[in-house]
């Protein structure tokens, strides 16, 4: 069969598999077909649900919402379902605290039952995610009433822990024979909310964690490479990459998989500047068709599903067990960071400061270096510059003309040049797990210009206030006063 061919029949297959309707329908089955709800009586039967647990080897799993201790509610009846946590005053204050934490959205976020997870995670429980904005008065929240109802709500009904392709294959089966909506899920990272859904069947993908370093080689790329698996983290592969000598290009925030959305929806990176964004590091993936066909794509064999899986969204094509990646040889990187507020001053005054500011990045860009920058009407952060192979005392040369245009503003500024010896070394001390919570975000680099909305508060949920996000630990930072005037 031509890739082409065989391209087409995959798109139109996962076009009917994915589907996100959700609305009642006595149709069961066809392309403009919505998916069954579970308040629907086509709804698989709880025979049908433990048929498909046997076939996955006992790796079904019934969601608990994370927020259950929160409430007075039961699990809802039919299908397979385990107990829900008891109402916990101690625990739910502690989940309100945490709730935008990605540790407890990425880690705990697994635990049903909410406990302190198992070393293997085997307890785990998929179903949170990190977009409290998606969570609608249907889905179980910690800061409603105790008496508020506790419901599934937008997380999946069910979660495959995925450890093979017979795993992929047998969900994928089983939502076009039931016409249920599917998902692909690893760490809950998509603020699109592409990760959950209403009604749906979820196929985990956070266990797959091999990382093996290998040579390749191609018409197109001759060097030290890395096969991950769908579940490998950012700070994962990057110190394993550290051990190596290498540096891989991942997200700006540790916890993002890396094979998944991340790849396939582009993946800019603290490195975009000096690499290229993470689909450009794309060598080869080994995918899952929606037939159940395992295949492997890149420029070679079945190079338009390559293409297509090197940008083209997280899930569209395929679901993706493995990615081949381009590893580079790690460099010493500087890293940067300054901050000021528009405090007492005219915003005129403020904005032109940033300005001066922005045209400096095509200079920086060229340079290698990578800017992260937040800002709203009351305050700036660089959070930071990367300088791959680039140093400390560069990085502020190219920051230069902003210090210069504040101090004559007399405008107040906090900041931070290092020299580190590794990019791991940078990296861990830059870029903490970045909060659920983030605000106005520009990311720049020769290759990228993005934009991302700011998201709730944690007080509100419910509206979109900017805040400040924390700036990245760095010690010694150096605080500039306008001069005294004399």
């Amino acid at each position: 069969m031509a890739p082409s061919t065989m391209l087409k029949q995959s798109l139109c297959l996962l076009a009917i598999a994915l589907a996100a309707q959700s609305a009642p329908t006595d149709k069961a089955k066809g392309p403009n077909a919505c998916r069954f709800m579970p308040n629907d009586p086509q709804w698989p039967s709880a025979k049908t649900w433990d048929a498909l647990n046997k076939t996955v080897h006992g790796q079904l799993i019934a969601t608990v919402p994370l927020a259950a201790p929160c409430h007075d509610s039961t699990a809802p009846k039919g299908g397979l379902s385990r107990d829900w946590p008891k109402y916990d005053q101690q625990k739910c204050t502690d989940l309100q605290e945490r709730w935008l934490e990605p540790e407890l959205q990425y880690v705990l976020q697994h635990i049903g039952t909410y406990h302190t997870p198992t070393d293997d995670h085997s307890d785990a429980d998929p179903t949170s995610i990190m977009a409290p904005f998606f969570l609608s008065n249907e889905t179980c929240n910690p800061f409603q009433p105790r008496a508020a109802a506790c419901k599934i709500g937008v997380y999946s009904q069910y979660t495959i822990n995925v450890t093979s392709s017979a795993d992929v294959a047998a969900g994928l089966k089983f939502a076009e024979d039931n016409n249920v909506r599917l998902v692909i899920h690893n760490t809950g990272h998509d603020f699109a909310g592409k990760s959950s859904g209403a009604g749906s069947l979820s196929l985990w993908m956070h266990n797959l964690k091999d990382i093996e370093f290998i040579h390749w080689g191609d018409a197109h790329y001759t060097g030290k490479a890395v096969r991950i698996g769908a579940g490998v983290q950012g700070f994962e592969v990057n110190a394993a990459a550290h051990d190596q000598g290498l540096q891989v290009v991942t997200g700006e925030c540790p916890t993002v998989g890396v094979a998944g959305g991340y790849t396939q929806g582009g993946g800019h990176s603290a490195l975009s500047s000096r690499h290229g964004m993470a689909a450009d590091q794309a060598l080869q993936y080994e995918v899952v068709v929606p037939s159940g066909e395992v295949l492997i794509a890149n420029r070679q064999r079945n190079s338009d599903l390559y293409w297509a899986l090197s940008g083209g969204g997280g899930g569209t094509y395929g679901v993706v067990l493995s990615l081949t990646s381009k590893a580079h040889a790690d460099v010493p990187t500087s890293g940067a960071n300054l901050t000021f507020t528009s405090d007492n001053i005219d915003q005129d005054v403020y904005y032109a400061a940033i300005e001066t500011f922005l045209s400096s990045l095509p200079a920086s860009a060229d340079a290698g270096v990578m800017s992260v920058f937040y800002f709203t009407a009351e305050s700036f952060m660089i959070a930071p510059l990367t300088g791959p192979d680039v140093k400390a005392s560069q990085l502020k040369e190219f920051l230069s003309p902003l210090m210069k245009k504040l101090e004559a503003s007399n405008i107040t500024y906090t900041s931070h040049f290092e020299d580190f010896g590794s990019y791991l070394e940078f990296y861990e001390a830059m870029f903490a797990p970045i909060p659920v919570v983030s605000l106005l975000r520009l990311q720049i680099s020769r290759t990228l210009s993005m934009f991302t909305n700011f998201t709730p508060t944690r007080a509100s949920l419910s509206t979109a206030e900017p805040s400040s996000p924390e700036m990245s630990p760095l010690t010694s930072p150096t605080t500039s006063s306008p001069p005294s005037a004399t």
